[in-house]
């Protein structure tokens, strides 16, 4: 991390408002049919019962195989808030994006329309979009995420960085907690 620069954010505790788009203080719609943002969610649904079945089957969809490392790499940086550990823990976030890892993103279905609504959470009078490593740190939320749908860690980076009031995304929320400001996550993508 450059001098001058503040250590990492992590979040502890709850949000102080968790929401939809267009129920959050800026008030905007992130549309992400082809041609804006960019198609961040995959095609496939999981609907609360399937994620309870993962988890006690102990399947797991390919593309969370491996955030564990994510998980692990947090745990260290909120045990010893380092730029180096810092640098690993974004390091291995890009691994996981350049192998085509996966997140789970909680959405609100379309109301008439064919735009997602993702999950957006405020804090510090600031919205973050919410993405979870795991079914198990998606679950901590206790039952405030209704739908979620898997997104390409790169896409949902990518659609971070264009959308105009949201502040960057916020992974796990409620445990293994890491603060991507846009700022981050330019450095997670290579373009910084």
């Amino acid at each position: 991390m450059p001098a001058g620069e503040e250590n990492p954010k992590f979040y502890r505790g709850k949000p102080e408002k968790v929401c939809y788009n267009e129920q959050c203080q800026s008030g905007k719609i992130f549309d992400f049919r082809e041609g804006t943002a960019g198609n961040v969610l995959s095609s496939k649904k999981i609907a609360p019962a399937e994620r309870n079945t993962h988890m006690a089957k102990e399947k797991i969809d390919e593309g969370l195989i491996g955030n564990e490392k994510i998980e692990q790499a947090i745990a260290g940086l909120q045990q010893e808030a380092t730029p180096e550990q810092l640098a690993h823990t974004l390091t291995v976030i890009r691994r996981r994006m350049q192998e085509g890892g996966q997140v789970i993103v909680a959405v609100e279905p379309p109301k008439g329309g064919s735009q997602m609504l993702l999950q957006a959470i405020e804090t510090d009078g600031k919205t973050w979009w919410a993405a979870f490593s795991s079914f198990e740190e998606e679950l901590k939320g206790g039952g405030s995420v209704k739908s979620t749908f898997l997104a390409d860690i790169e896409k949902l980076f990518q659609g971070a960085l264009q959308a105009e009031g949201i502040e960057g995304v916020i992974l796990n929320p409620w445990n293994r907690t890491i603060m991507l400001d846009k700022n981050l996550i330019q450095i997670v993508l290579g373009s910084r």
